[in-house]
């Protein structure tokens, strides 16, 4: 009987290097997040040497690398609220709960140690399995990006999806209506 692994998500660590190139370079994984398949493995050793203000986390299942998420705090003082998000799970490993742990992880930090109120990110459209776990955890989509990158020598339309939580309010430009979040 093949037991399920448990998954656990930690801080990426700088030797992390290799099991994050083998997730960001996976055929699926890569296609799915705007990567290239033949991204070279230093790219990932200086992003975790330095990662600067961004949090890398991984699933792991033991001690295997299976997926990760990066937070990405957003830099102009007018939008240090926000950050940005990338979410990525092995091609082997997807749609087996690693995607709804990190997300669990990401929005943690976001929420109770780094005050993010907005958190943003891009799926192509027809990523259904994407867009639903980030419906799930409260994200909605704002807008669709026409043409927004290219997958397979076919440019692919993306929604640009956003979750607000505890920010001041603000104005709808559509209806000019104070909300509040």
């Amino acid at each position: 009987m093949n037991k399920q692994k448990v998954i656990h998500v930690r801080a990426a660590e700088p030797d992390d290097w290799r099991a994050v190139h083998a997730i960001m370079t996976a055929p699926v994984a890569a296609a799915c997040a705007f990567g290239t398949p033949y991204q070279g493995p230093e790219r990932y050793r200086r992003q975790l040497a330095e990662p600067g203000q961004d949090h890398w986390l991984l699933a792991c299942a033991g001690n295997e690398a299976v997926g990760a998420v990066i937070l990405m705090p957003q830099v102009p003082a007018r939008r240090a609220h926000c950050a940005r998000l990338a979410i990525v799970v092995r091609d082997d490993w997807q749609r087996r709960g690693v995607g709804a742990q990190l997300m669990k992880s990401a929005l943690d930090l976001a929420d109770n140690w780094l005050g993010i109120g907005r958190i943003e990110l891009e799926v192509f459209i027809d990523n259904i399995a994407a867009i639903s776990l980030y419906r799930r955890f409260g994200f909605d989509t704002e807008g669709c990006s026409r043409g927004f990158a290219l997958r397979n020598g076919v440019l692919v339309d993306a929604y640009r999806m956003a979750r607000l939580r505890g920010i001041a309010p603000w104005v709808s430009p559509a209806t000019g209506a104070t909300i509040a979040a």
